[in-house]
């Protein structure tokens, strides 16, 4: 099993120098026994344990082991992954390790460690999943694997279990660390010529950046991240927003690391005031005052930088205004946000690009404030021109980024997303709503933001933290089956049904008979392969091949089962059907996976599996979709003509509120 050993055994490394216990599973013992051996000296200790992490015996057995010895596990890290090349027309056994080990075997390492904290009132534990850039994004011009479906679905199940343990009320903290390349064994999956390719002709990480966002992310003091702030001392920064909240917490950060900060604000008092209670620091804050949305006040104060202190190394876009005007009633509010959270933020960036290229600066660090409301819009509130405007921010964030790689340059850009973050900018939403976000909700502190834009500014050079989304703890902010099938038929088609209950399949059949086109019934378990294979081979003998796959096969009781059905029994369908297409020269089928048309809340029996007060909150208190229409969507999709490709639609009942 290919295993990213480095970064784990730099991981552990660098747990033990912190004093932590730490138990490492892999299948080969004698590394760590080796790995082991060269920490004897370290304050922790690292205790070497062998276990498949895709075998549940395996785990409950480690799991025992440490309860046994150690008493249980406050801090999960799940790194142990897989990879291939294996393309998705042409799935088999490797691209089911992949499942079993990236998000079953992870997910069986969660719930023990949860029940393991649970057992004995830790409310405080930590875990980590180690996802990769390619569970958020799918790479252009090179082939998609199930590894980045198993990434993606870390994604959600990172998410989905933070929702959880807010709903249950536990301070366990649980977070998704998504590197991008990094020399690892893991490579050797891909071959020695892709392997070549990855590592030569690509900018790389090394183990250790992985092993040092780890250790921030458990909150590692502020100590440990200032030998790698020290190439910043003495260097420029240049603060926005800099009078209050957030961006005077970054400005203390700063000065406190002996970085020359200039605060720029309207209020600039504040910042004076400010400067005055850094005096012994070993850096230096200087005030100078402008109105962010004005360009003239921008480039005078740039002027006023090169005059003085010759230019700037360091931006912190930080300056930001909100809004609570509705879209439908847009007026000056909007437009102010617009002129300070994008049109400022992009002067700023300019003019900070002019400075660091007019004196050859080419290792600078730009940092926009960004929100988590630029990545989503919340359902429970109104949208208004800020999301607009941040989402605008993330936008602009990798478009620069693209554009410096372009130009060969070695400055970095990052975009800081926190929730929300208890600041006086929630003044302009009223006292209601400002009471709601601040006294309903948990909430981060600027502090914590700070420390997150330290982080940044400390990583290495070759290192560049494209993303970081911060959010407190605890924040809250077979029907369809069947209705495709008639219409299907109803349209002319030969249409084979496949189901477990069959008789469902026949009834259907005996109120078409009349239809133009013709229902066959067959049984079968969508999550059994050979059942799978046995049903194309009753295809192929008896009507010849498949045109159309539709892949609507779903469940939800199960975690296990809902792997086999929903991504394993999808891609064995998928590659079969395209098997089939090609052995008839088939070069114009289609094939629509039931989400790649997403429907929103479906009245189906897929609710069954609730209890009737849930399920009466779901199809009783919302407007839900009917199966008909899931099922016109699909004809409308094969009624496209042949040089339309429709890739996702996106169905919701009108009022749908979340």
């Amino acid at each position: 099993m290919m295993l990213d050993c480095f970064i784990r055994a730099l991981i552990f490394s660098i747990l033990n120098n912190n004093k932590i216990k730490s138990a490492f599973f892999k299948n080969t013992v004698l590394f760590n026994k080796e790995l082991a051996a060269g920490l004897k000296n370290a304050p922790g200790k690292l205790y070497a344990l062998k276990a498949d992490a895709s075998k549940e015996e395996d785990i409950l057995a480690a799991f025992d082991w440490i309860k046994k010895n150690l008493g249980g596990v406050d801090i999960l890290i799940n790194n142990a992954g897989v990879g291939t090349a294996e393309t998705l027309s042409n799935v088999s056994d490797i691209s089911w390790r992949v499942l079993e080990l990236n998000v079953k075997g992870l997910s069986i390492f969660t719930r023990e460690a949860l029940k393991s904290m649970k057992e004995r009132g830790v409310n405080d534990g930590h875990i980590i999943h180690i996802n990769s850039v390619l569970g958020h994004w799918l790479p252009g011009g090179r082939p998609v694997t199930m590894y980045h479906a198993s990434k993606h679905a870390v994604t959600v199940l990172t998410e989905g279990l933070r929702r959880e343990l807010v709903q249950l009320g536990s301070k366990t903290k649980v977070t998704s660390i998504s590197p991008g390349l990094t020399v690892t064994e893991f490579a050797n999956a891909y071959g020695p010529e892709i392997k070549k390719f990855l590592y030569e002709e690509n900018a790389v990480l090394q183990a250790k950046d992985i092993a040092d966002a780890v250790i921030y992310t458990l909150g590692t003091p502020p100590h440990v991240q200032r030998f790698d702030m020290e190439r910043w001392s003495g260097k420029v920064a240049l603060v926005t927003g800099a009078s209050a909240g957030i961006g005077a917490a970054i400005v203390e950060e700063l000065v406190k690391h002996g970085i020359k900060v200039v605060g720029l604000a309207r209020r600039v008092e504040k910042v004076e005031k400010l400067a005055a209670g850094l005096k012994s620091a070993p850096g230096k804050l200087y005030a100078v005052k402008a109105d962010i949305a004005k360009e003239e006040d921008i480039i005078a104060a740039f002027a006023w930088i090169k005059k003085n202190l010759g230019g700037v190394d360091i931006l912190i876009n930080n300056a930001g205004v909100g809004t609570g005007e509705p879209l439908s009633e847009i007026g000056k509010g909007s437009w102010q946000v617009l002129d300070v959270n994008v049109k400022g933020l992009s002067i700023f960036t300019r003019e900070a690009l002019k400075s660091m290229k007019e004196r050859g600066v080419n290792d600078g660090h730009i940092i926009h404030l960004n929100s988590i409301v630029g990545h989503s819009i919340p359902g429970a509130t109104p949208a208004t021109m800020y999301h607009a405007s941040k989402h605008a921010v993330t936008v602009l964030t990798e478009g620069l980024r693209r554009e410096l790689v372009q130009l060969g340059s070695k400055i970095k850009i990052t975009s800081v997303s926190p929730g929300v973050v208890e600041t006086e900018f929630a003044d302009i939403y009223g006292p209601e709503l400002k009471k709601f976000l601040y006294k309903e909700n948990p909430v981060l502190q600027a502090k914590d933001i700070a420390d997150a834009v330290i982080y940044t500014l400390g990583t290495p050079p070759h290192v560049q933290i494209h993303e970081i989304t911060i959010k407190p703890i605890g924040e809250k902010i077979v029907g369809i089956g069947a209705a495709i099938v008639e219409e299907l038929v109803k349209h002319g088609l030969k249409v084979v049904g496949l189901a477990r209950r069959v008789e469902k399949v026949e009834e259907l059949k005996a109120g078409l008979k009349n239809a133009p086109g013709k229902l066959y019934a067959v049984k079968a378990d969508v999550s059994k392969e050979e059942e799978i294979l046995a049903a194309f081979d009753w295809i192929k003998k008896n009507l010849g091949g498949v045109d159309i796959l539709i892949n609507n096969a779903d469940v939800s009781d199960g975690s296990w089962r809902i792997l086999d059905v929903n991504v394993k029994g999808l891609s064995i369908f998928t590659r079969e059907a395209l098997k089939s297409m090609k052995e008839r020269g088939v070069n114009d089928g289609h094939i629509i996976h039931i989400n790649s048309i997403s429907p929103g809340v479906v009245a189906t029996e897929f609710f069954n599996i609730f209890d009737p007060e849930t399920k009466k909150e779901f199809l009783g208190g919302n407007p839900v979709l009917q199966a008909r229409d899931i099922a016109d969507a699909v004809i409308y999709t094969l009624g496209t003509p042949p040089h339309v490709q429709v890739h996702e639609i996106t169905i919701k009942p009108v009022g749908e509120k979340f």
